[in-house]
């Protein structure tokens, strides 16, 4: 049996001042709760620790319209604490673009960097 769930990583790390994540890979999951399990961790550090919070899309191939809600939640937690928060996109995948300059206008502070 093939778990067409399943084919993404999230790797969190952390310093001082800063809180790195990056997901890579696809994101399909089918859920909101399936996605609270994998965000809860991002969401909690947003919400408790005043650092940089990094979120790097740049191998982050699909993320499905649950997972962008996801997303748009740690953006609006970052607005709410008045957290620092830049999101790391790739220019070469089209609807990270779109997607994620759609989420700025949640948190006009939210930095977002390009990478090709």
């Amino acid at each position: 049996m093939i778990n067409l769930y399943q084919d993404f990583k999230i790797m969190q790390d952390s310093s001082e001042n800063t809180s790195n994540t990056v997901l890579s890979g696809v994101m399909r999951l089918p859920s909101k709760d399936s996605y609270q399990e994998y965000f809860s961790t991002l969401h909690e550090s947003i919400k408790h620790h005043d650092k940089n919070h990094v979120i790097n899309l740049t191998k982050l191939d699909l993320l499905n319209s649950v997972g962008l809600v996801a997303l748009a939640q740690c953006v609006i937690y970052a607005r709410d604490y008045n957290r620092s928060l830049t999101i790391i996109i790739n220019s070469n995948i089209p609807w990270q673009k779109k997607s994620i300059l759609s989420l700025q206008s949640l948190f006009n502070k939210m930095i977002i960097q390009e990478h090709k």
